[in-house]
């Protein structure tokens, strides 16, 4: 993970069939240290999908109280043949009616799945994936462990 993660904490979801790490990071608005990354370190035969594309949507969390404007991107790397997923989630929260975020404080969450359906995941969530597949990632986590 990057080096200037704070606040880290890591933990399996899901019955153990999903390990996620969450963390936050200072950075500016739009910019994505973790993106960068992970996409670094993550190689085959891992395969990166587009999910919401490089630009950050921008919606207001009506479920929270008060409600509050989230300004996210999505992103996910697939391995098909150890039937295992990387959800990447960059997210700022920001007061209700903020066109862009107000303070630099990134929240990061990272979720590998085990055990997944691939090609399901990549036609009902849509996903671009660009041929290849294999990790870097499985050593840091492995070693992370």
């Amino acid at each position: 993970m990057p080096v200037s993660a704070q606040s880290v904490e890591r933990f399996p979801i899901f019955g153990g069939r999903a390990f996620q790490t969450q963390f936050t990071l200072h950075a500016a608005y739009p910019l994505t240290p973790a993106l960068d990354y992970y996409k670094a370190h993550i190689g085959k035969p891992w395969s990166y999908c587009e999910w919401s594309g490089p630009e950050w949507e921008n919606f207001v969390d009506a479920q929270g109280d008060p409600p509050f404007a989230v300004h996210q991107q999505l992103h996910m790397w697939v391995n098909r043949e150890a039937q295992r997923e990387i959800m990447l989630s960059m997210r700022y929260e920001s007061d209700k009616n903020a066109n862009k975020p107000d303070s630099d404080v990134q929240n990061i969450l990272l979720v590998e799945y085990m055990k997944s359906n691939v090609s399901d995941t990549i036609k009902r969530l849509k996903l671009r994936c660009a041929s290849g597949e294999g990790s870097a990632l499985e050593l840091i986590v492995q070693a992370d462990r």
